[in-house]
C-alpha cells in the first residue's frame, strides 16, 4: 500500500480496548483534520468513505445512516459488498452522495477502526459463442407440431 510519493507514513490501528462505540465507524486523520467515517472501499490510491461529520451541515439523517450501517455491518450476507451498494438498493445514493468523500491515500496519516476492501477492479469475463448469421437464401422449412 506504500507509494513512492507518500507524504505521511500511514498508521492503521485497531480501536482502543475501552472503545464502546459502533464497530463500523472509522476515524481517518487526513492532513491536519480528523473525520469520523464509514468506509465504503479503498484501493492503493484512495479511500472512499461517508463522513458522519457532514450529516448535520448537509441535512442528511444521521440516525438513518447509522441504522442502515448497523444492518449492513452485522449481517454476514450484506457485509460482502460495499455499503454504497446497500444505499443504492434502498434508493438513498443521491442523499448519501452529499456526505461522500474520497481521501487521497498519500495524505492519510492514521486510520483507527475497520478498513474494508472489496476487489472492484478485477473484471470477470464470460466466454460467449459467436452467433452464426443464417444466409437469407437458405430455405427454412417448419414442420407442424403434432396435435395430441
Amino acid at each position: 500500500m506504500a507509494q513512492i510519493n507518500k507524504k505521511f507514513p500511514l498508521i492503521i490501528e485497531n480501536y482502543p480496548d475501552d472503545y464502546e462505540g459502533y464497530p463500523f465507524i472509522t476515524l481517518i486523520v487526513y492532513g491536519n483534520d480528523d473525520f469520523l467515517t464509514i468506509v465504503d472501499n479503498y484501493n492503493h490510491t484512495h479511500i472512499n468513505a461517508y463522513v458522519i461529520d457532514y450529516c448535520g451541515p448537509e441535512l442528511v439523517n444521521e440516525e438513518m445512516l447509522i441504522e442502515i450501517s448497523k444492518q449492513w455491518y452485522f449481517s454476514p450476507k450484506l457485509q460482502r459488498c460495499p455499503i454504497s451498494v446497500i444505499f443504492s438498493r434502498n434508493g438513498m445514493l443521491g442523499e448519501m452522495k452529499k456526505i461522500h468523500k474520497n481521501f487521497n491515500i498519500n495524505y492519510v496519516k492514521r486510520i483507527i477502526g475497520p478498513l474494508p476492501k472489496y476487489d472492484m477492479e478485477s473484471i470477470k469475463r464470460t466466454k460467449r459463442k459467436k452467433r452464426k448469421i443464417a444466409d437469407v437464401t437458405v430455405p427454412v422449412n417448419f414442420k407442424p407440431l403434432p396435435i395430441f
